[in-house]
């Protein structure tokens, strides 16, 4: 009956505990939202491309994504993988291929022309106030369904 008794008293001190570093830890995050170098992977209202001609995100990049010429003659094919940030005005920066997930050169730097030279989105927010959003985003080079260059 003690060590029944113990064990609960053990557990129930440890959620404490542990209920305790949540609390400081949402109002370290809550604080830190002032600090403009914070950038987000997850916020409360995660950014949108803003844009009436486009759909969405993805249908900016397929409308808009060329299959390199040399690229297409190499064969080479393939999703690359685009890491930036939404700024807090909506637009773009810090772009760049995530490491170790890059197919070509060409399809790489193809990959973050488009993603530079895209529209203004509408930023994340978090606690009623724009912040810097990261995303990671794919990039699709099919050999069977594409664009030429021009």
């Amino acid at each position: 009956m003690r060590i029944l008794l113990l064990a609960s008293l053990f557990i129930l001190s440890f959620s404490t505990v542990s209920a305790q570093t949540m609390s400081d830890t949402t109002i370290t995050n809550v604080h830190a939202t002032t600090d403009s170098s914070i950038v987000y992977t997850f916020c409360e209202v995660m950014p949108v491309l803003k844009t009436k001609e486009y759909k969405s995100f993805e249908d900016y990049i397929a409308k808009n994504t060329i299959y390199p010429e040399d690229a297409k003659a190499a064969l080479k094919g393939g999703v690359v993988y685009v890491e930036f940030i939404i700024e807090k005005d909506g637009s773009v920066s810090n772009v760049q291929i995530v490491k170790g997930r890059e197919i070509y050169p060409s399809c790489d730097q193809e990959a973050i022309r488009i993603i530079s030279n895209s529209p203004k989105w509408n930023p994340g927010m978090q606690n009623g106030k724009a912040v810097r959003v990261k995303k990671v985003s794919r990039i699709s080079f099919n050999l069977t369904n594409s664009k030429s260059s021009k």
